[in-house]
């Protein structure tokens, strides 16, 4: 079986949904099996396709479909009438195709709706389909993750339907439609709830709600996200998220972490002239660039490009596609840092700058004379970022913004030195061998990260003393300079293993432990899952969890070990990362 025997411990997400649903039996194709619990009736769930559907128990209760490559569904009948909202957390396997819900149907699905994490292969996808398979709205480009929970809702009204996708967290939406006419809609007389999967996927929570996590919002990510189709002025090439990060939609950003991703607009551009846009690049990217003069397929024209060393690269010049004319010296560009691009084809030359966010200039490439055969061409404006997420804003007057992108960088502690990163706290060296740390303030949330001391797998860990008083201490690893991805290792009210984006993994309240004395912390990071286990100091395993699946965008992520406490003073110290036992 692909997905790990031990449940995820949904701390964030169970005021959701309230108390636990009852659940099916160990279950196979074609059979159907009765509901375990004495406040909802003993209405069976009905099993259809090629499915093998079986139960783990918990809190909550997981039911999986486990057979590879099979089309299947299992529908119940809700009880109660009127308007109504049908909700269920799905999460998908590697092998899985399509994943969701069955909502406002007949019990034999011959009418109602199928909401679907799937539709286009590679890239993601959210899609509404009716009884008969026709496609009533998709999301082509709404972002989806194997081994990742989404809580995907359908809410129906006499007549009409709409639908909508959330991260696990029940806050943050993916995908959202408005309403959908859908004549025949009655919500008192379709009252099936079902679960489907072509391939093997998972459910928590299934069932009917009384009202929506969100109302219809103007800024849903659907609006805002970029799409190839015959009424936009926008071409997508390859794989990404491009969308506005607002509903001015002023700042275009490209959110996901695939290997190469470019976007053109068709309304922006000519034969001569000053192509420019402000740029940022994410941790982690390996490089982004201002298209100009290009075709919609990045065949013509030229690439102004930011690449290099990732995170401390240069400034080049391509002729498209991918032939170098020029290469600054490197240590021209850093992450999360906002810069300006400007690149100008006139009397027949070619040429390109790097600029600060003020104007200042930092590289500028010599005038290369261009092709005769390119002499005649016309093109257009467009953007590429490779391995990475990267920022575009400023490219016309029409979408002109002097609000500077992303959150300002954490401040660097000159006394601890340039490889460490603060915030907030009272941070300082606890010896004269540096090989400890303490942080002395008794109020608020502070952390320090390494930003030398960094991997992407092994075996992350230190000694953690939370003083009397403190609420908690935490170790960090494989963590992001700027604490927005990684994971965190919490000795709290028991302990508590999450990722830094806020999901609870793993929790035990019960777990014991003696403020002033010191723990052995440590967070191990394997492919595609971690762990982390507590010992005392004399080495003896006081405690290790089973491993736990996250995104196998860990994968890649090159990140350090850190340290963090709320309200209260802690001691650090023998930090270190080793390599896999």
């Amino acid at each position: 079986m692909l997905f790990a025997a031990t449940l995820v411990t949904w701390a964030a997400t169970a005021a959701l949904a309230g108390a636990d649903l009852p659940v099916i039996c160990h279950a196979s194709a074609g059979r159907s099996a009765a509901l375990a619990g004495a406040d909802l009736p003993a209405d069976a769930w009905q099993m259809t396709g090629e499915g093998t559907w079986q139960i783990q128990p918990g809190a909550p209760a997981v039911i999986i479909q486990e057979k590879s490559g099979a089309t299947a569904s299992a529908v119940q009948t809700l009880p109660g009438a009127g308007t109504i909202v049908w909700r269920c957390y799905v999460e998908p396997s590697p092998t899985c195709d399509a994943a969701g819900l069955w909502f406002a149907a007949a019990p034999d699905l011959s009418t109602g709706y199928r909401l679907t994490l799937g539709g286009n292969p590679g890239l993601g996808g959210v899609q509404l389909h009716d009884a008969s398979g026709a496609l009533c709205w998709e999301d082509k480009y709404a972002p989806w993750t194997y081994y990742t929970p989404y809580v995907l809702e359908g809410v129906a009204e006499a007549g009409r339907v709409r639908v909508q996708v959330f991260r696990w967290d029940g806050t943050t939406l993916e995908a959202q439609s408005d309403w959908l006419e859908a004549p025949g809609s009655a919500p008192d007389v379709h009252r099936a709830c079902g679960l489907y999967t072509h391939g093997i996927a998972r459910f928590y929570r299934p069932g009917a709600a009384e009202t929506p996590l969100s109302p219809i919002v103007p800024d849903s990510p659907s609006k805002l996200r970029l799409v190839t189709s015959d009424d936009s002025e926008w071409t997508i090439i390859g794989p990404g998220e491009w969308k506005w990060t607002t509903p001015d939609r002023t700042v275009l950003r490209q959110g996901a972490d695939v290997h190469r991703s470019s976007v053109v607009n068709a309304s922006l551009g000519g034969a001569e002239g000053t192509w420019r846009c402000r740029i940022l690049l994410e941790k982690g990217a390996g490089g982004g660039g201002l298209l100009l003069r290009t075709d919609p397929q990045i065949q013509t024209g030229f690439n102004l490009w930011l690449g290099g060393n990732f995170g401390a690269g240069s400034l080049m010049l391509y002729r498209n596609p991918l032939g170098q004319l020029w290469c600054g010296p490197q240590n021209q560009w850093h992450y999360d840092t906002e810069y300006i691009l400007e690149g100008t084809i006139k009397d027949g030359k070619v040429s390109g700058k790097l600029m600060s966010a003020d104007g200042t200039l930092i590289a500028e490439s010599p005038q290369f004379d261009i092709l005769e055969e390119e002499k005649e061409l016309t093109g257009h404006l467009g953007f590429m970022t490779y391995v990475g997420k990267g920022r575009f804003w400023d490219f016309s007057d029409a979408t002109r913004t002097s609000v500077p992108a992303g959150a300002p960088q954490a401040s660097v502690a000159a006394a601890l030195g340039p490889e460490w990163t603060l915030t907030g706290g009272a941070w300082a060296w606890a010896n004269e061998a540096r090989t400890a740390l303490r942080q002395e303030a008794k109020e608020g949330t502070a952390a320090a990260v390494n930003t030398a001391m960094t991997g992407s797998k092994g075996v992350y860990g230190a000694t953690l003393t939370a003083e009397p008083g403190a609420q908690s201490v935490s170790l960090l690893f494989q963590v992001s300079p700027d604490m927005k991805e990684g994971f965190e290792a919490r000795l709290e009210n028991g302990v508590v293993l999450r990722t830094l984006s806020g999901r609870t993994l793993y929790e035990k309240p019960d777990f014991a432990w003696t403020p002033g004395a010191p723990y052995v912390v440590e967070g191990v990071v394997v492919t595609d899952r971690v762990s982390m286990r507590i010992l005392d100091t004399a080495g003896n395993v006081l405690l290790k969890t089973d491993d736990f699946y996250v995104s196998d965008t860990n994968n890649t992520r090159i990140g350090g070990i850190g340290f963090q406490t709320i309200n209260g003073a802690a001691l650090v110290a023998d930090w270190a990362l080793r390599p896999l036992e």
